[in-house]
């Protein structure tokens, strides 16, 4: 736009020398200047009393005009495509008194096709008579140039937008230069008022800089750390800082998502763990405890004391029992899994309730030897209960039962 702006300039001055000179021109100017205006590759042409006078060989080729007879004489309305046909006469009429800031039209060519012209208009005495030179250049490609980066912008814009995460960039000064709408939505705003504002103003009504901000540290690098918000919301924010092609720092884009349910479903989930290895090493201790007490008792040394052995096994047995343990993981179980035990009632009515309490133990990810000794039954056992899940739920044999529970 600049070199253009250069040209029309230019030659509005070599025009401007010309009415001075008038016809005292000599034919060696006058060749030199048609020369120019020939070998141009910029639209150009004159117009008097509303019609074309004459049009350069750039002029032509747009015009897919081949004999200069065909657009000498024609109204200059008519090249006017009939959208834009209305301001034109108007624009024409003030351009043959005030030169003209460069203006689109769009010019339909002789093929019937169509292409869009930036032109500059000056006035200028042309045979004595006032007349406009019309200095223009097909911009038609780069209108289009334009939309597909006005697409893809708005393709990036709304992409953006459709993360429920907050993503922001800012200046290297904190200031604000774009949210997109989940950070709107967080400051409960849906205009642009937050532009040029501080960050830490915005979010936190404060009036200095987070001591943990990247920002503040200049870390050049991306950087990821945990941030409590108002509501003891806990946020994963990351930073990465851009750069121009020459290495200046143009700012940081912030990457904010909210974690404060995965992490709370994390520490159950540790809980969950937790209770369930204490549970299996409980059960686990016992059956070592039992298993030497049978041998002690078999040994006949303490065939006398059977009574007091079987209150022991009785205590065993009591701890052994699996209905208190159960009801103690399932509430933190639930609140990791929710509704996975309502789901599995319902698309499998007939699982009885160790069923479903194999299937929990397959989806808190315990192997074999962990599903057995929850259960206090031998490895094997455990296959053959496998087995019959399978059949009960009506899984075929290519179907790793693991795997189905897993994702269920």
């Amino acid at each position: 736009m600049e070199q253009f702006n250069l040209l029309t300039n230019s030659f509005e001055a070599l025009y401007n020398e010309l009415k001075t000179a008038g016809n005292q021109l000599t034919d060696e100017n006058k060749a030199f200047f048609k020369a120019i205006v020939e070998n141009s590759t910029n639209f150009m042409a004159v117009a008097q009393d509303y019609k074309y006078v004459f049009v350069n060989s750039a002029g032509l080729r747009l015009l897919c005009c081949k004999n200069p007879a065909d657009i000498i004489g024609k109204k200059v309305i008519e090249t006017i495509h009939p959208d834009c046909q209305g301001p034109v006469a108007d624009f024409l009429a003030k351009a043959s008194v005030t030169p003209n800031t460069s203006k689109r039209l769009k010019i339909t060519r002789f093929d019937g096709t169509a292409f869009d012209l930036e032109t500059y208009l000056i006035p200028f005495v042309h045979n004595n008579k006032a007349a406009t030179l019309i200095i223009g250049r097909n911009i038609s490609t780069e209108i289009v140039h334009k939309a597909d980066l006005l697409l893809e912008e708005k393709l990036r814009t709304d992409i953006l937008n459709a993360f429920k995460e907050v993503v922001a960039f800012y200046t290297p000064n904190h200031h604000i230069l774009w949210l997109n709408d989940a950070g709107k939505k967080q400051l409960n705003i849906t205009d642009d008022s937050y532009i040029g504002k501080r960050c830490y103003k915005v979010w936190f009504n404060s009036n200095k800089p987070c001591t943990s901000c990247p920002i503040v540290s200049r870390s050049l690098k991306h950087t990821e750390r945990l941030v409590t918000l108002e509501g003891n919301r806990i946020w994963k924010v990351r930073h990465t800082p851009l750069y121009t092609d020459k290495g200046d720092l143009t700012g940081f884009i912030e990457f904010r998502a909210d974690v404060t349910d995965d992490i709370l479903k994390e520490k159950k989930q540790k809980k969950v763990a937790a209770d369930a290895l204490y549970l299996n090493q409980r059960n686990s201790i016992l059956s070592e405890i039992e298993s030497v007490l049978t041998k002690t008792l078999a040994s006949n040394k303490y065939s006398k004391s059977k009574k007091d052995f079987k209150k022991i096994f009785d205590i065993i047995d009591s701890y052994k029992q699996l209905d208190k343990d159960w009801k103690m993981l399932i509430a933190n179980f639930e609140e990791v899994h929710p509704g996975f035990f309502h789901k599995l009632k319902q698309t499998y009515p007939l699982l009885s309730s160790n069923d479903i309490k194999h299937c929990a133990c397959i989806r808190m990810n315990f192997d074999t030897k962990e599903i057995a000794r929850f259960f206090n039954i031998k490895a094997s056992s455990v296959q053959i209960g496998r087995v019959r899940l399978k059949k009960k739920m009506n899984l075929s044999d290519n179907v790793d039962l693991r795997s189905y529970i897993l994702n269920f």
